[in-house]
């Protein structure tokens, strides 16, 4: 599985009422980042994360990937949007995935 796939299957499936936001972006950029690295290994390919993964709660439109101590946890009713992007072979790639916790 690609590493953005990876990403979005692994962080929406995590998102869950009582979650940390830095936790789940954390978490993106970690594994956006080891599924990169066994791409093309032993050549010279730029690759990597080109923002940090993203989740953005309610009103807050988007680019929200706080600090551990300026996180907030879900709760039950919120709308999230997670952004994931990076780069490969120069191509920034940027994804979406709207959820909502029931």
């Amino acid at each position: 599985m690609y590493g953005w796939a990876a990403a979005i299957a692994f962080v929406s499936g995590e998102i869950k009422a009582g979650k940390s936001v830095a936790e789940l972006c954390e978490a993106g950029d970690k594994l956006i980042n080891e599924k990169l690295a066994s791409v093309y290994k032993g050549k010279k390919v730029e690759k990597g994360i080109a923002f940090p993964t993203c989740v953005s709660l309610n009103n807050c439109c988007g680019h929200f990937s706080p600090l551990k101590e300026d996180s907030i946890d879900l709760k039950e009713g919120d709308v999230c949007k997670m952004f994931v992007f990076f780069s490969f072979f120069l191509c920034l790639v940027y994804l979406l995935f709207v959820g909502h916790l029931c």
